[in-house]
């Protein structure tokens, strides 16, 4: 890969995160057995105004290099902890949820303990005790 993206992609990446150009999409995991939906994966996307769209193996490698892969992280837990929320307030099914954590974050900080400032850089990991009877079956059978 061009180093004019690499170099783009570091110096770029908290701007990327503040103005909404990495957004956190959701990939359904299907169960073998069934073909159900059984989780969603939750995954970054960054949709760049002057690159496109940059792809998640090229700008993860360049924030683990840059030692950044913990702020990606702790906004994808951040913004599906947020999603999660709302379906539990709208009383909508919760369905599992997969988050990807990279082995520096725990280099970096404790991803399983919540942050008390979201504007910290710091990595974390907000704890859902998601009720089972909310998963409106999607597991089973």
């Amino acid at each position: 890969m061009d180093n004019t993206i690499l170099d783009y992609i570091a110096s770029h990446f908290k701007e990327a995160l503040r103005s909404g150009c990495i957004t956190v999409c959701y990939e359904p995991v299907l169960r073998a057995l069934t073909g159900k939906i059984c989780a969603f994966e939750a995954l970054a996307r960054w949709h760049d105004p002057e690159y496109g769209d940059i792809a998640p193996h090229d700008f993860i490698p360049v924030l683990e290099a840059h030692d950044k892969v913990h702020l990606l992280d702790y906004f994808v837990t951040k913004v599906t902890m947020q999603n999660l929320h709302t379906r539990r307030r709208q009383k909508l099914p919760i369905v599992p949820v997969i988050l990807n954590l990279s082995r520096r974050d725990f280099l970096v900080s404790d991803p399983v303990r919540v942050p008390q400032s979201p504007d910290r850089e710091v990595s974390g990991a907000a704890r859902l005790s998601a009720d089972r009877d909310h998963r409106d079956g999607l597991c089973r059978g």
